[in-house]
């Protein structure tokens, strides 16, 4: 459906998604860098650890061998077992976060899946509308109802109007003749009709009041203005009920041949597949809000914050107690041994192993943070493709634009995501549909499906027949169009109620199968 002027949406997703898989596979490989480096810093710790008791063992004579290196096995047990239940709580989070990102992937094929079922059945429900139109348009009677029908609607329209500005005018005049006295007097007397039965002088003063105020025209506009109203909406019902009796022909005629053709079937399983469709996104936003929730709680546990680190930091500082390193080592600058000197030197290259471990360490942190939130941001422009619907067939971006620049700015930091969407949706379109092709073939120089103001997209937004749509405006022509949109707003919620009572599929707002403006 995209011209060789456009590229189509679904080319742009794959843009998008294979920058959140470099994302992905990016924060892989710094997650699996800090692995390694974590298991080096334990490593290291414990090699400190030890030195550390066999230093204690030679220079604190208050604390005998034994009572050290028991105290050691405790706080050895301590972080093992603070260690153990960090590394427990971590493979938890994981196990369901790999759960999470295993749903998403299977959701993520369904919607796949159902995109391509949804596109097929767009296709051929445009083909069958198509079909369906030409066949309607070459049946001699159905013109024949369907002038006789808008004609009816367009006198309905000026009846309507008419009613209109009768009411409002008894609305403005009637109150001037029911505050005069005078009128009312000979009005509720009868005066001048056969049911007038005063004589003699009340009968001449009564008389003499007629002519001053000119009574009979009065009456006259004044019955006039209570009557005509009545007798004018009257002629507008009737008016309705011959609109409405040649529409239910019409539509009757329709719905006949959409069933011989398949295009009923169609319809059904379009709107169910659309439903499905719109559920499923539902369900991945679920999905996806839960794995987020998963990442920041993993995010926490791996950093020097958790509380796992905190209780383990508590517990080594109480059994270092005085065995600063500093104090070692000058303990062991008094004694000419080498032993000493060299479980200091051991455990000096170890400290400074540890902290470089930590340096980087953080820095690899901070760096797979970044690439977590450049990863949030593209999932979040992914999801919102698909809730927009700009992966339909009928998606389009104009040829000269290329994602790539746009993704990669900020994949640098340089724009944020709201940015790289405004620069995505700013360029979408929406092929026109077939019967929106034809209304511009018809009246030409119509405004773009994205002007809000425009009356066509009005109508091409409501739950109405689009067969209709077409067939009526061409055999309306410009004369008769406004009576195509006026009777198939008259008819759109009692037809929906009729095909829902017959079991019927009903007609798509907008003509779409799911919410959006895609299908």
């Amino acid at each position: 459906m995209v011209g060789k002027n456009y590229i189509a949406g679904s080319d742009v997703l794959q843009v998008l998604e294979h920058a959140l898989a470099h994302a992905r596979g990016r924060g892989n490989e710094l997650q699996n860098s800090l692995s390694q480096l974590d298991q080096v810093t334990q490593e290291a710790v414990s090699r400190r650890g030890k030195a550390l008791l066999d230093l204690a063992r030679h220079y604190l004579p208050e604390m005998s061998a034994q009572a050290v290196e028991r105290t050691f096995n405790e706080v050895r047990r301590d972080l093992q077992e603070l260690l153990l239940r960090q590394q427990r709580r971590q493979r938890e989070l994981q196990t369901e976060w790999d759960a999470a990102l295993d749903q998403r992937q299977q959701m993520e094929t369904q919607l796949e899946q159902i995109t391509a079922e949804l596109n097929a059945l767009v296709t051929r429900r445009e083909e069958l509308q198509t079909q369906l139109a030409d066949q309607l348009l070459a049946d001699p009677a159905f013109q024949q109802l369907s002038q006789q029908a808008l004609t009816a609607e367009q006198a309905l329209k000026r009846n309507e109007g008419r009613v209109a500005e009768s009411k409002q005018e008894a609305k403005e005049k009637l109150p001037a003749y029911e505050r005069s006295s005078l009128f009312q007097y000979l009005h509720e007397r009868k005066y001048g009709t056969p049911e007038y039965t005063c004589r003699g002088l009340t009968k001449r003063l009564d008389g003499w009041v007629a002519r001053m105020i000119d009574f009979p025209r009065a009456r006259q506009s004044y019955n006039f203005l209570r009557i005509t109203p009545e007798l004018m909406a009257a002629e507008v019902e009737r008016r309705r009920s011959e609109f409405t009796g040649l529409m239910e022909q019409i539509e009757s005629i329709e719905d006949e041949r959409s069933d011989r053709i398949g295009l009923t079937d169609v319809l059904s399983q379009g709107v169910e597949c659309g439903k499905r469709r719109d559920e499923l996104l539902t369900k991945i936003q679920f999905e996806q809000e839960r794995r987020d929730r998963l990442e920041q709680e993993l995010q926490a546990i791996e950093s020097d914050n958790n509380e796992f680190y905190a209780q383990g930091i508590d517990r080594l500082q109480s059994f270092l107690g005085n065995m600063e390193e500093s104090a070692l080592e000058a303990k062991t600058r008094q004694t000419a041994e080498r032993t000493d000197d060299e479980i200091f030197a051991e455990i000096t290259w170890l400290n400074k192993q540890l902290q470089e471990a930590r340096d980087n360490s953080q820095q690899l942190f901070q760096e797979r943070a970044a690439w977590e939130e450049k990863l949030g941001g593209l999932d979040y422009i992914v999801r919102r493709f698909h809730l927009s619907e700009y992966d339909s067939q009928r998606s389009m971006f104009p040829a000269s634009f290329d994602p790539r620049p746009h993704v990669d700015s900020y994949l640098r930091g340089e724009v944020n995501r709201e940015g790289l969407w405004q620069a995505l949706s700013e360029l979408q379109r929406f092929a026109p549909t077939w019967v929106q092709e034809r209304y511009e073939e018809q009246y030409g120089g119509r405004k773009r499906s994205s002007d809000k103001n425009d009356s066509d997209d009005n109508l091409f937004d409501s739950d109405i027949s689009m067969v209709l749509v077409r067939v009526l405006g061409e055999i309306a022509g410009a004369a008769l169009r406004g009576a195509v949109h006026r009777g198939m707003e008259r008819r759109s919620p009692i037809r929906q109620k009729n095909r829902k009572t017959r079991g019927q599929p009903p007609f798509p707002r907008g003509g779409s199968f799911t919410k959006g403006r895609g299908f």
